[in-house]
């Protein structure tokens, strides 16, 4: 555990003294009373405190330094890269998950994809895929299968959950009322949890440790289950783990400028925004809900995330000047539609920010981008996902906070 430098002053000794004495568990830290639940979940579990880590140095059961915190968030941002290179590596190299992985295919006559949060949003392409793949399934949030549907699940049925902690009440709690004979994949970060334990096939992420906010984990999830997709599918490995690859270095450059990427979003948009739609199709439709909740919870910032298609189902009536919009484009079959949608809001008068690659030949050319460049649509949610992150930032310092500073929220959430 890294150590506090000394300092020579006399109060310095004494934050230092109790520092120590906090860490062997002498010292119950003051904190507002908001934070006491929470503190009281993290101390109960120390696999969760491990999980919390904050980049370069652990911080003590029930007591962090905001400016670790601030640190821990962009730390994270920029470990992404990383954990996609990682996770991918683990699950294309080793031959019996993927094994285990073909051999459901066909054998399942329904299939259920369940997550809360940023897992139950990296689980729509997987849903979009297989559903282009002839294998019927749905798409539901556990907290909502859990009291309504989970008692109609069938044996033979393959259940997919995702739990970054592996421990979400929501998910232990439908664990134990699966009926026999139902097949779950299981992906999770913690490959001791109570899901890894308990699914048929476990698939571990790399994703390390992080804060609160899904950020390195969140695009491990996504090329995690890509790849057990196209393992599902009959696909080929070799090309998804080309296709990440090829995503890992767009994001690492698109990392290397996260200062000026985050002043371009917060020009664009508004820091904070007063109307904000995240606006995604297909596959990025993930990136539209992820990154709803990243501004949600890491800058306070309400934002709406929505298919292309809702927004003109009665939203497009209430664009003005006053309504910002990141419009998810990737390379992809619906990329013209999201363009002319954005060149459309725009011109009522929204601030948008578009979100793929650059291409002088489509509508709203002229609009600022971030440039992702020509991935797959199916691999793009991996680098999409930085503009809603970088905008947490600037929303979060437009309010005069710091980004991912939290008062209610732990890692894992254990109350219903």
């Amino acid at each position: 555990m890294a150590r506090f430098p000394r300092s020579r002053s006399r109060s310095s000794r004494r934050i230092s003294t109790n520092s120590r004495r906090l860490r062997r568990g002498r010292v119950t830290p003051r904190r507002p009373t908001s934070r006491r639940t929470m503190t009281a979940n993290h101390r109960s579990n120390p696999a969760e405190r491990r999980a919390i880590g904050t980049g370069s140095a652990d911080i003590p059961p029930g007591h962090t330094r905001r400016i670790d915190l601030v640190t821990s968030y962009i730390d994270d941002l920029r470990g992404q890269p990383t954990a996609i290179r990682d996770t991918v590596a683990a699950i294309a190299g080793d031959a019996k998950l993927i094994d285990r992985l073909a051999a459901l295919r066909g054998k399942h006559s329904v299939a259920m994809l369940t997550g809360m949060g940023s897992s139950h949003a990296a689980l729509y392409p997987m849903h979009l895929s297989l559903l282009e793949g002839g294998t019927q399934n749905g798409w539901i949030d556990a907290g909502e299968l859990l009291h309504y549907g989970a008692s109609g699940i069938p044996a033979g049925a393959l259940l997919v959950v995702v739990s970054q902690s592996g421990e979400t009440i929501e998910i232990t709690r439908l664990l134990d009322r699966l009926p026999s004979g139902v097949t779950i994949v299981g992906v999770t970060n913690h490959g001791e949890s109570t899901l890894a334990r308990r699914a048929d096939v476990p698939i571990v992420l790399r994703g390390g440790r992080e804060g609160i906010v899904a950020t390195k984990t969140y695009v491990a999830t996504i090329a995690a289950l890509r790849l057990a997709t196209a393992a599902i599918l009959g696909g080929s490995i070799e090309h998804e783990v080309t296709n990440f690859q090829a995503a890992a270095t767009a994001l690492d450059s698109l990392l290397g400028d996260h200062v000026g990427l985050t002043k371009l979003v917060g020009d664009t948009l508004g820091a904070p925004p007063r109307d904000l739609f995240l606006i995604g199709r297909g596959p990025g439709f993930a990136s539209a809900q992820c990154g709803s909740l990243i501004l949600k919870e890491a800058s306070r910032t309400p934002a709406e995330p929505l298919t292309g298609g809702h927004f003109r189902h009665g939203p497009l009536e209430m664009v003005s000047s006053e309504t910002s919009a990141i419009v998810f484009s990737p390379a992809g079959r619906t990329i013209d539609l999201t363009r002319r949608l954005a060149a459309e809001i725009h011109g009522y008068g929204a601030r948008v920010l578009l979100v793929g690659p650059r291409d002088a030949a489509l509508p709203g050319a002229d609009l600022p981008i971030i440039d992702t460049g020509r991935l797959d649509e199916s691999i793009a949610p991996v680098v999409e996902i930085i503009a809603p992150e970088l905008l947490a930032i600037a929303c979060a310092r437009g309010r005069g906070r710091e980004p991912a500073v939290f008062e209610r929220l732990g890692k894992v959430t254990r109350t219903e």
